[in-house]
């Protein structure tokens, strides 16, 4: 009698082979994994940027609690600082960082947004200060408007970003904007 097992594999060799993948599978499995990577990627990217924004929006809040103590500082006929927008075009003038440099604990982190690769590196700031806005007046004085009516210092821009680092250019979300009040949008 013969066995029926008899001219095929051994039982260790059939379980061997059923458990192993053959080539067709390993490369789905490939595909799946590189669909998967290829919808989380730009997930990612978006958090980065949302990021930096936030970052960017943190520095920037910052640098206005430094304005806020250098007002505070100098009493109440205080008037804001004449400081360069871009200290390359106005080396006569300080930059912003400079004036500001004791009330931000000398820290030159704050002055920088992470999404700007341009102008930090030459100017030593991302910000552009509102210098035809602030320049040698008071806070009384930047809150009054030309018609005697009174501004609320959460509608007077201070400093914002040079350049639409996050975003499209033109859009409203593009750039970062500190009020007097020391909020950002």
């Amino acid at each position: 009698m013969q066995s029926p097992c008899r001219g095929s594999a051994s039982i260790d060799q059939r379980w061997a082979l059923a458990g192993a993948f053959t080539l067709v599978e390993l490369l789905a499995v490939i595909a799946i994994i590189g669909i998967r990577l290829a919808l989380l990627l730009p997930a990612v990217m978006h958090s980065r940027a949302n990021a930096a924004r936030m970052q960017c929006q943190s520095q920037l809040r910052q640098l206005g609690l430094g304005l806020e103590n250098y007002m505070t500082a100098l009493g109440n006929r205080a008037k804001y600082p004449n400081a360069a927008i871009l200290p390359s075009v106005t080396p006569n003038l300080p930059s912003i960082g400079t004036v500001l440099g004791r009330f931000i604990e000398e820290n030159q982190a704050v002055l920088r947004c992470p999404a700007d690769e341009k102008y930090f590196p030459t100017e030593g700031l991302s910000y552009e200060y509102a210098n035809s806005t602030l320049a040698n007046k008071t806070r009384a004085a930047v809150l009054q408007t030309t018609t005697g009516q009174q501004l609320k210092p959460s509608v007077v821009q201070a400093a914002y970003d040079f350049n639409d680092f996050h975003g499209p250019t033109g859009s409203t979300t593009a750039r970062n904007i500190l009020f007097l009040d020391c909020h950002v949008e």
